[in-house]
């Protein structure tokens, strides 16, 4: 094991640190270059530090902070346990799993690329959302509560399903155009968009709550318990056959050449406008 006990920082924008063995920066470190942890191994950050980039084959560890200025490789099976990451670049998750530390906040501010593994934590780690999440590929389970923030920007377009085994907050905008999300443990909405263009939606047991911003539809499966809320709003742009309870408190819109089939009972607080059809085939209360 290696200790570096003051600050660790660069003269050149070329400088790299490759951690072969595990290593303690006591006081963090300070560079323009690439922070490069190999596999097996763990960089243990006690204080405040900033790189380059990081190649993350092994663990990240320790009381402090990490901010990727550009571009974050997560490959093979990491566990990242620093109080803070904060990535600021383009992110790609491509191995096994990405775990996160039982308080550890991701505050990705860039674009993550997830198109393999499981991404999750150990407990009660979160990820927080400002730029971009594209899932693809392969992508896994989503094992950490998500909070998708004011401008964030979700997209699914991986053809299998991703099971979310944590909460989804979202006050941005989620976009599914292929396979399944499955929120085993509930989508909140406060603002934003919920958009199914192509991909579906399956509640697992739990009421998809929309508070605030819109839900549209425009193809796909929706398959969960849906509430939209007095201040929400749900736009019908394709023929939809509802599966599971869907209660409009707000305000929905069925659009010309559309149909909306609701084929559970339900009370209905708000207020439907249909160009379209609107048709029932249990009882509805307006």
């Amino acid at each position: 094991n290696t200790t570096f006990n003051n600050g660790v920082s660069d003269s050149s924008s070329n400088s790299s640190i490759i951690v072969n063995a595990a290593s303690n920066f006591v006081q963090g470190m300070s560079i323009s270059g690439t922070l490069d942890v190999a596999s097996a191994q763990t960089a243990t950050l006690s204080g405040a530090s900033s790189v380059g980039s990081l190649q993350l084959n092994g663990d990240l560890a320790g009381a402090g902070s990490l901010t990727v200025v550009g571009g974050a490789q997560f490959s093979g099976t990491n566990n990242v346990t620093v109080a803070s990451l904060i990535t600021q670049g383009t992110s790609t998750v491509s191995g096994t799993a990405v775990e996160l530390g039982s308080t550890t906040n991701w505050n990705n501010q860039g674009v993550i690329n997830w198109s393999a593994g499981n991404l999750s934590s150990s407990a009660n780690g979160v990820l927080d959302n400002q730029g971009v999440i594209n899932i693809s590929g392969t992508a896994g389970t989503l094992g950490t509560e998500l909070n998708n923030l004011a401008g964030g920007q979700i997209t699914q377009s991986a053809a299998g399903t991703v099971t979310v085994s944590q909460l989804i907050d979202n006050a941005g905008d989620v976009t599914l155009t292929a396979g399944v999300l499955d929120t085993q443990n509930g989508f909140d909405q406060s603002a934003g968009q919920l958009i199914l263009s192509g991909g579906g939606l399956q509640g697992g047991g739990t009421t998809v709550n929309i508070s605030g911003g819109s839900v549209d539809y425009n193809s796909g499966a929706l398959n969960a318990d849906m509430l939209i809320d007095s201040a929400a709003s749900l736009n019908v742009n394709s023929n939809l056959t509802t599966t599971n309870q869907l209660i409009v408190d707000g305000a929905a819109v069925v659009a010309a050449a559309a149909t909306l089939d609701l084929t559970q009972a339900n009370t209905h607080a708000g207020n439907f406008t249909v160009d379209g059809a609107l048709s029932t085939s249990a009882a509805q209360t307006f």
